[in-house]
């Protein structure tokens, strides 16, 4: 999932080489994306999106920009942080899942 979000949007890992990266490009630790991929990947998401993008101030595109970068990568690092719950042959966990939902941990003793 992680690869198919990455290649929808040409985000890439963060490269040593910093000569790489735009003045314009979004950037986070661990990734990169750059600022033609990110107005691409906005501009295919229909006609809408498009005339939204386009009516957007000089001022107000790029942070814009940068807050939907920066959204793409929390969705990245947060997908990169799922794990399955199973055990050693790959079949699911003998024991269950700790209480994470709301109604759960209100019945907790």
């Amino acid at each position: 999932m992680v690869c198919r979000l990455c290649t929808l949007v040409f985000a890439k890992l963060m490269s040593d080489d910093l000569n790489l990266v735009g003045a314009d490009d979004v950037r986070s630790l661990h990734w990169w994306l750059p600022a033609d991929a990110l107005i691409n990947f906005i501009e295919d998401q229909g006609s809408f999106v498009r005339d939204l993008l386009g009516n957007l101030s000089l001022g107000d595109k790029p942070k814009i920009l940068q807050e939907i970068g920066e959204f793409i990568f929390h969705i990245l690092e947060g997908m990169c942080d799922v794990q399955g719950e199973s055990d050693s042959r790959n079949q699911a966990a003998a024991s269950l899942a700790s209480t994470v939902m709301p109604a759960e941990l209100v019945k907790m003793p």
